[in-house]
C-alpha cells in the first residue's frame, strides 16, 4: 500500500585510498551524500512500515488515491532523524503521515574517515492504494484472486497483492532478476559521461550503485553505497540512468526492484 522508494545502504568498510584522501570530517557540518564515504542505513524497517500503514489516510484509502511526498531531512552522527520537512508533495493528505513515518527511522549514521557525521538525506515516498473493483473475484476454492470488495463493501485481499503493494522487492525475492537489456548499452554510458580529465589521466576507480528497476524498466532512486573515487559517482548514476533494463519478474509479473551493480572505471 505504500512503498519508500528510496533506501539507503551501508558498507562497513571503506576503500583505504578514499580514507586516505579525505580531510578529517567537521563535527559541525551536515554533509551531502556525494561527500560521504559509507551512508546510512535504515536499522527499522519494519517500524517504518508500520507507521506507513498505520498512517494512510482513510478517506484517500477508500477512494483508492495515492500520491508522492518528497521529505528532506537530517541524519545526526547519532543516527536519529531531525529537520524532517516536505520538499514537495502531489497530495497534502499524505505530508503529516510522511513525516510521522519518517520521525519513526533510526538509521546508521553516515561517516567520512571512519567518523559518524551528519548527512542531509532526501527521499520520495509513494503512498499507493489498490483500487477498488466492482466485485471480488474468486479463484480455486474460494482464494481471492486481486483486490476485491464484498457487496457489503469489505475489502478482500490476497497476500501476493498486499506484498505487491508494499514495498519494491529485493533481487533475491524476484524470480527473474532485472538485467541490462545490452551490456553495450552501459559501457556506451560509461564512455558518454567519462569526465575527460580522468580518462587523460588514466584515473582508475570502482563504485557501487543501489537503484530500482521499475516494471517499465526504467531506473531512478540512486543511492551510492561506496566509492573509491567520488569524482566517478555522478558519472556512474548518469550511465545507469542511461540504460534499459529488463525489468524483474515475480510469479509472471513484471514488478519493482532494488539493484546494486559495481560500476569500474
Amino acid at each position: 500500500m505504500r512503498t519508500l522508494l528510496a533506501t539507503l545502504s551501508l558498507l562497513l568498510a571503506t576503500s583505504p585510498a578514499a580514507a586516505q584522501d579525505t580531510p578529517p570530517p567537521d563535527s559541525g557540518r551536515v554533509y551531502d551524500l556525494t561527500e560521504v564515504e559509507t551512508q546510512p542505513q535504515p536499522l527499522n524497517v519494519a517500524d517504518l512500515r508500520a507507521a506507513l500503514d498505520a498512517g494512510f489516510p482513510p478517506e484517500r484509502l477508500a477512494q483508492g488515491a495515492g500520491g508522492t511526498v518528497n521529505v528532506s531531512f537530517v541524519v545526526g552522527a547519532d543516527g536519529a532523524v531531525r529537520q524532517a520537512r516536505v520538499v514537495s508533495s502531489t497530495d497534502a493528505a499524505f505530508d503529516a503521515p510522511s513525516l510521522s513515518a519518517v520521525a519513526v527511522l533510526r538509521l546508521s549514521p553516515a561517516t567520512v574517515g571512519g567518523t559518524p557525521v551528519a548527512t542531509r538525506v532526501e527521499v520520495p515516498i509513494q503512498w499507493q492504494a489498490p483500487a477498488p473493483v466492482a466485485q471480488a473475484e474468486h479463484a480455486g476454492e474460494g482464494v481471492v484472486s486481486r483486490v476485491g470488495v464484498t457487496e457489503e463493501g469489505e475489502r478482500l485481499y490476497t497476500m501476493s497483492e498486499v506484498v505487491a503493494e508494499a514495498r519494491t522487492y529485493e533481487a533475491s525475492e524476484v524470480d527473474h532478476r532485472p538485467q541490462p537489456r545490452s551490456t553495450a548499452e552501459l559501457r556506451h554510458g560509461q564512455v558518454r559521461n567519462h569526465p575527460p580529465e580522468l580518462r587523460a589521466q588514466a584515473v582508475h576507480a570502482t563504485v557501487w550503485v543501489r537503484f530500482r528497476v521499475n516494471p517499465d524498466g526504467t531506473t531512478d532512486t540512486f543511492t551510492v553505497t561506496r566509492s573509491t573515487d567520488t569524482r566517478y559517482n555522478e558519472p556512474s548514476i548518469e550511465a545507469l540512468r542511461d540504460t534499459r533494463f529488463i525489468p524483474g519478474k515475480l510469479e509472471g509479473q513484471t514488478v519493482p526492484v532494488w539493484m546494486e551493480l559495481t560500476i569500474h572505471w
